[in-house]
């Protein structure tokens, strides 16, 4: 019965689906089962914790060498349940909600979500709602917002996704770095000029890769608060030129580097198996037939690079455009795994079609299953790590945060508003916000509300069984 109820219940995941005519985006929860990673995870992942069981096992055994630089511990406790929690991702057998339509009492099912950080859906819809709390309560829509991306040098890149010490003082350094620049530029004037700004902390590169940058918002300008007065101003800067970002990315160099010299041998990793999982090897690797010739391509505008140091700064969105705010936000909150760029083989292998071709050519890699579970293992980030966080101005113990937050804006069908932390946005409002769709709307016009929570085991396979002979069972005759 478990098994007829796994593959029959995802076909009809949704029951009240709204028709095409009646002007609302139709909703249909997604069907786990077209997922490549799902897929993958719950048919391979005892074997990848069988092949991790047995490394740590010929890790542990006496070789004579004095290479202590091979970690024994095994995967974290926090991976093996994140691995876990993703496999029985939309799995109807894990709980669902029921939803009831009050004017012709129809019944959808939704099933629970994992809510890692990893998962596709689950970090898009931590991606939507963080991007309209940010466009709608936290940043200020008067100012030019830029986006700074610092990348760092291949091996630091990816240490420093192990090392959650060393990661955050090279964040707090470079923030430095940028703050004091607007500094600088602010005019000599009463009242000391306050940067602010919010930074992503990427742990991911096109290729599933382990890869650390930074992805920082900072506007075009400081914030000043006036002696004597509990006014707050905005004064705009204009954007950095060519040569003052030359001067940033070679301060940031030094710097970094420095603060390496220091500290380096005293910050070891935190999991060293991941860091091994990280290099998991790919197993072919897709070249265009014919590449095209190599050419010299012009350096793009404010990007500039020293001693493998990049520091980008080319886009940005204009006072005002609340809307290329939010979509800039989503660009870089946005999950580590493409569904759209996974593609299962023939053969059983998984192909990551890159996002952009390679200057050697390679378009695409492909993984055995239990290497791009290595992958995606190494990628999970420890619980209670900060993905996002403020500074300056933004900061959350600044006294000036509450007298820069803006007025919210109106609520409207369309564009639900986000509401005060803690409180997250509701998953219908995320709907309607983002692909215009109303999850609450039933074809007959009424309205669905939830009416139960199934989550003990014998209950939803109770459930479940009698929706499917619902579904199975013959049509009845009208009545005479």
């Amino acid at each position: 019965m478990v098994s007829s109820i796994r593959s029959a219940t995802p076909s009809r995941p949704g029951r009240c689906a709204l028709p095409a005519h009646s002007g609302v985006s139709t909703y249909e929860p997604r069907n786990p089962e077209s997922s490549v990673v799902v897929r993958v995870l719950r048919e391979h992942l005892s074997e990848f914790e069988e092949a991790v069981e047995q490394h740590v096992a010929e890790a542990e055994e006496p070789s004579g060498s004095d290479d202590a630089s091979v970690g024994t511990k095994g995967l974290p406790p926090w991976v093996v349940s994140q691995l876990r929690a993703m496999a029985s991702c939309g799995d109807f057998l894990r709980g669902f909600t029921v939803w009831q339509c009050g004017t012709c009492e129809r019944h959808r099912i939704i099933p629970f979500s994992c809510k890692t950080r990893v998962c596709s859906s689950c970090a898009a819809r931590r991606m939507n709602d963080t991007a309209a709390w940010l466009t709608d309560r936290i940043l200020v829509r008067g100012a030019r917002w830029r986006q700074y991306v610092v990348t760092f040098p291949a091996p630091l890149a990816v240490g420093l996704c192990f090392r959650s010490a060393l990661a955050s003082a090279v964040t707090r350094l470079s923030i430095r770095v940028l703050f004091g620049h607007q500094r600088r530029r602010a005019p000599a004037s009463e009242g000391r000029p306050h940067p602010a700004a919010v930074v992503w902390l990427q742990r991911f590169s096109d290729a599933l890769g382990c890869w650390f940058h930074l992805h920082a918002l900072l506007p075009d300008g400081v914030f000043r608060e006036r002696p004597g007065s509990l006014d707050v101003e905005f004064e705009s800067q204009p954007a950095p030129t060519h040569a003052e970002m030359e001067c940033l990315v070679r301060t940031l160099s030094r710097r970094v580097l420095g603060l390496l010299r220091r500290r380096a041998a005293a910050d070891p990793a935190d999991a060293p198996l991941l860091e091994q999982l990280a290099s998991a090897p790919e197993a072919t690797r897709h070249r265009d037939p014919t590449p095209p010739p190599s050419r010299v391509r012009p350096a793009p505008r404010l990007c500039v690079r020293h001693d493998d140091f990049t520091l980008h700064a080319a886009t940005s969105v204009a006072p005002g455009d609340t809307q290329a705010l939010e979509r800039l936000i989503r660009y870089v909150a946005r999950p580590p795994v493409s569904e759209d760029r996974l593609r299962e083989l023939d053969d059983g292998r998984i192909q990551l079609r890159l996002k952009r071709a390679r200057r050697d050519g390679v378009r695409a890699v492909t993984f055995t299953p239990v290497s791009f579970i290595a992958r995606l293992a190494a990628l999970i980030p420890p619980p209670g790590a900060n993905q996002v966080l403020y500074f300056g101005a933004l900061a959350t113990g600044s006294p000036l945060r509450r007298h820069i937050l803006p007025e919210p804006p109106a609520s409207t069908p369309q564009r639900p508003t986000a509401p005060p932390r803690p409180a997250k946005m509701p998953h219908r409002d995320l709907l309607k916000r983002v692909f215009l769709a109303d999850v609450t709307r039933c074809p007959c016009g009424g309205v669905l509300t939830v009416v139960d929570v199934v989550e003990k085991p014998d209950v939803v396979q109770a459930v479940l069984a009698a929706i499917i002979l619902c579904d199975q069972a013959p049509p009845r005759a009208p009545p005479t």
